[in-house]
């Protein structure tokens, strides 16, 4: 599974702040504007955002993330 790194300028969207969704996630996950979207925080700077259908689907796709993330560090 390949996964990728982004950076998103915060902007100023009324009186909130507001990222930017990255184009090739919404295109593979058919994002469409009214969607809702889950998203996971804490506050120790971790923000998932996810279109998983619960949160057993949304740990095993995390795992599985986490796992190639590890694999690819190695090889580096």
């Amino acid at each position: 599974m390949p996964w990728f790194r982004t950076s998103r300028k915060v902007q100023l969207f009324g009186d909130s702040l507001a990222l930017t969704i990255p184009a090739m996630y919404v295109k593979m996950n058919e994002i469409k504007k009214g969607n809702k979207l889950n998203i996971f925080y804490d506050l120790n700077g971790i923000l998932i955002l996810a279109n998983c259908r619960n949160e057993e689907e949304l740990k095993v796709k995390l795992i599985k993330f986490i796992k190639t993330m590890e694999a690819k560090s190695k090889n580096k």
